[in-house]
């Protein structure tokens, strides 16, 4: 399971992951490090938690490139996007 919270780690928040994950998550930053090692299991609710974070940056995300199609691009680029 670390691998796979480190992978959404980097992909939401970049290198340096495990500090701003802490925090949007509302945890210690040296539970999130436990839990980045394997050391600590990380709980159900957790996982529950990230994936409304995940789903949240995705909508945000998905809105911004509507905008971005609507707003900047020529009508004959945006079916090839």
């Amino acid at each position: 399971m670390t691998v796979a919270l480190k992978d959404i780690g980097e992909a939401m928040y970049g290198d340096q992951w495990i500090n701003p994950m802490a925090d949007d998550l509302e945890v210690s930053q040296r539970t999130m490090r436990r839990w980045a090692t394997g050391t600590s299991e990380i709980p159900v609710g957790v996982w529950e938690d990230l994936l409304t974070l995940m789903l949240l940056r995705r909508m945000a995300l998905d809105d911004n490139i509507l905008a971005i199609k609507a707003n900047f691009l020529p009508k004959s680029q945006i079916g090839a996007i």
